[in-house]
């Protein structure tokens, strides 16, 4: 039978197990036990200090968690004496936790079950609002995206003006969503007008250098050489140009006419619309192209300079963007949540904008595609476009609390500004995307190589070209009011939290006077180092933070570093509703029931043979009339009820006692009412009984009353064998002798 060999034993073992040498395995086991021990004994001593360190994080509320690669953040909270819980997912992610203790793996264990009190994340989709506790920071406000997306900015321009008394369009480029049929609409109309007014600044500019459209700028140096370059083609010659007819100056001033009429509502007054048919647009395009794209030339355009001029200084009062946006029609194509330049482009003719929208793998149908309109007349350094980076923070959102961040950096193009190539290594001053491109060697020299600057080196640039108030005066204010208006508007999407506070990074570019325009604010802006201007800043950026957040609580006038209070609005009062405390209340619906007809008193007639003015208060039972009777007969109509006459204030002729007479009772009872729904059988006929017609005191009817009466509506005298006075119903017969029966009704 084969029997497998046995495995042979260790070296080591076998020694232990077996010494050969008895001194010399004795004194290796000896030292092996001893430094055993030692290792135990400090292993333990960590695990003790561990542990010490992690219950008093917990009694003191530092439990910190962060999601992404924040090592300044980490290095800063533990610095404070806050523990980070670190999550496991995997094996191989355990065996990594090791610091200079080599306790964050038992750090991790002891705080499985414990909340951090203190969460950082890179993005507001990873976290879990309804899972939070009340005490729980969190750097992420829910719902932010109404303005740190494209589409979301655009939304928001829209609704600016019920929460800030400005115009959005005088600090944000104008932006429409493409994929909305009457935005498209609006944009379409938007970029004829820009071409029209394009036509009136190269008809003013023509034959004229120092027009103030074009009229260099501190540091501008550049733009009539730039114009000129503008006019050549790609392959760097002159193309050769042609000539138009005048017809495309007078198009265009009737456009920006139109424009002014419809802003003054004198459109509404025109009995039929000044419609055109598309060929005219598409007539007027055409010509647009070939003037400033092409380099084409107008007949005696010269003529109209002046016309051109002025109406160009009329609509410099309702077009805030009119000195930004130059003459060539330019706009960039953004799809409405990507970052880091991703997806960007930039078109100038209006099929090819309207054709990208199908054609464009980079653009889905299902995507919101915004299109802005570029500044074609920025601040340049250098003959080079460059944007700024600004971070503020947001605390709270009832009250609004605001902190403006006092240092920047600037963020270059690696290639020389120009309109005629419209490449994003150009136009575009993302560091994602810069640092994929080499630097043009005709830049300035005096550029960085890393494409930053501190605000600093922009202060000292300015002071340079002599405009040394430009940033004091106007670029910080600038900046300053377009975040408080923005975030104004804002503040009713966003979901309020305490305990929450979100950095954001604003993304601005100047014109050539150096006013500040919003190009869009991000929601998770960039900490890394990417190079050497941004790792000192993030740095110290993060420091910052949580000076204000976490340190600000212990101490309100503690160091905030470079971070300053921007605003804060007054507390608003917001009535908590409970679904406990939520009643509905109403009454039930009543079942309708039939109502039975009744008999009343009809109106009467009385006739008043006395004199004297009845003209006080008559008591009835419960409720007062007020009776006006003149000196002459007259009828009075009333209610046939029972009435007590109080008092008669008849002035001299008045009632006397004599004159009352009593009448007997009479029965004025009505009689019952009929049962309609089945028919009663006739009563039998009685006979007359001629001795008690005469005394009947019954109602009499109207035929017998009729019989009574003359013509001129007076009681005919009965006989004498009758009572003198019969009850009336309005004096019971205390005053006249009229009567008249009940009335159906």
């Amino acid at each position: 039978m084969y029997r497998k060999p046995e495995k042979p034993q260790s070296k080591l073992s076998t020694s232990l197990i077996k010494p050969k040498d008895p001194k010399r395995d004795a004194f290796i086991y000896e030292a092996f036990v001893k430094k055993t021990a030692q290792d135990t004994t400090k292993t333990m001593e960590v695990a003790r200090r561990t542990r010490d360190l992690v219950d008093t994080a917990i009694k003191d509320k530092k439990i910190f968690s962060i999601s992404g690669c924040y090592p300044v953040l980490r290095k800063c909270l533990r610095n404070r004496g806050w523990v980070e819980k670190t999550v496991i997912r995997k094996a191989a992610d355990a065996n990594q936790l090791v610091d200079s203790d080599g306790n964050m793996k038992f750090m991790a264990k002891l705080l499985f079950a414990v909340d951090p009190n203190f969460h950082w994340f890179p993005r507001s989709d990873a976290i879990k609002y309804d899972s939070l506790g009340e005490d729980q920071i969190v750097n992420q406000f829910q719902n932010a995206k109404c303005f740190t997306t494209k589409a979301g900015l655009c939304t928001l321009l829209s609704n600016m003006r019920w929460f800030a008394d400005v115009d959005p369009y005088s600090f944000v480029p104008r932006c429409y969503r493409l994929r909305q049929k009457d935005e498209q609409l609006e944009f379409i109309d938007d970029f004829i007008q820009t071409a029209a007014r394009g036509i009136l600044k190269w008809v003013a500019d023509s034959n004229i250098p120092a027009y103030p459209f074009d009229k260099p700028k501190p540091g501008q140096k550049q733009w009539i050489l730039r114009r000129d370059e503008c006019l050549a083609s790609k392959s760097g010659k002159t193309t050769q140009k042609q000539s138009l007819k005048s017809d495309v100056i007078l198009k265009a001033i009737n456009i920006c006419e139109t424009y002014l009429d419809k802003l003054e509502h004198k459109d509404v007054d025109q009995e039929q619309p000044n419609s055109k048919p598309p060929e005219f647009w598409k007539e007027f395009l055409c010509d647009y192209y070939r003037v400033i794209h092409h380099g084409a030339t107008i007949e005696n355009a010269t003529l109209y300079a002046t016309r051109c001029r002025c109406l160009l200084q009329i609509l410099e009062a309702v077009c805030p963007q009119i000195d930004v946006e130059g003459e060539r029609n330019i706009w960039i194509i953004k799809p409405g949540a990507k970052s880091q330049g991703r997806g960007i482009i930039c078109k100038n003719n209006l099929e090819d904008i309207l054709s990208l929208l199908d054609k464009d793998p980079l653009i889905p149908s299902d995507d919101v595609c915004v299109i802005q309109k570029y500044i074609e007349r920025p601040l340049l350094i250098y003959g080079t476009k460059f944007d700024v980076r600004q971070w503020f923070m947001v605390t709270d959102w009832n009250p609004l609390t605001i902190w403006f961040y006092k240092r920047c950096y600037l963020r270059f193009s690696s290639q020389p500004f120009t309109l005629e190539n419209l490449s994003r290594s150009v136009h575009l001053c993302n560091n994602a995307v810069q640092k994929h491109c080499k630097n043009s060697p005709k830049r300035h020299p005096n550029l960085p190589a890393e494409n930053m600057w501190y605000d600093f080196q922009f202060k000292e640039y300015l002071q340079m070209t002599g405009a040394d108030d430009a940033w004091e005066e106007v670029i910080l204010p600038g900046m300053k009011e377009i975040i408080i208006n923005t975030m104004k508007s804002a503040q009713d999407t966003v979901v309020h939290r305490k305990n929450t506070f979100h950095l954001y990074g604003a993304d601005f570019m100047f014109g050539e006077n150096f006013q500040p325009w919003l190009i869009e604010i991000n929601a998770s802006p960039a900490l890394s180092k990417s190079t050497s201007v941004s790792s000192k800043l993030s740095a110290q950026v993060q420091e910052d933070i949580l000076r204000v957040v976490l340190d600000r609580k212990e101490d309100s006038r503690c160091d905030v570093g470079d971070f300053e209070l921007l605003y804060q609005q007054p507390a608003i009062k917001i009535s908590k509703i409970s679904k406990e405390k939520m009643l509905v209340k109403g009454d039930a619906i009543k079942k309708p029931r039939l109502l039975e007809k009744r008999y009343t008193p009809s109106v009467i007639q009385h006739d008043c043979q006395s004199s004297s003015k009845l003209d006080d208060s008559v008591a009835y039972k419960g409720m007062k009339i007020k009776l006006e009777v003149p000196s002459t007969s007259k009828k009075i109509d009333i209610l046939p009820r029972k009435i007590v006459l109080d008092d008669i204030k008849g002035g001299a002729k008045s009632v006397k006692a004599k004159d009352i007479v009593v009448p007997k009772k009479v029965d004025y009872s009505l009689p019952k009412l009929p049962n309609l729904d089945y028919k009663q059988p006739k009563p039998p006929r009685q006979l007359r009984d001629p001795s008690k017609e005469r005394l009947n005191l019954h109602p009499i009817t109207k035929r017998t009353l009729e019989k009574h009466l003359t013509a001129k509506d007076t009681v005919r005298k009965l006989d004498p064998e009758k009572p003198k006075t019969l009850p009336c119903l309005f004096c019971k017969g205390l005053t006249c002798t009229c009567r008249k029966p009940l009335k159906k009704i």
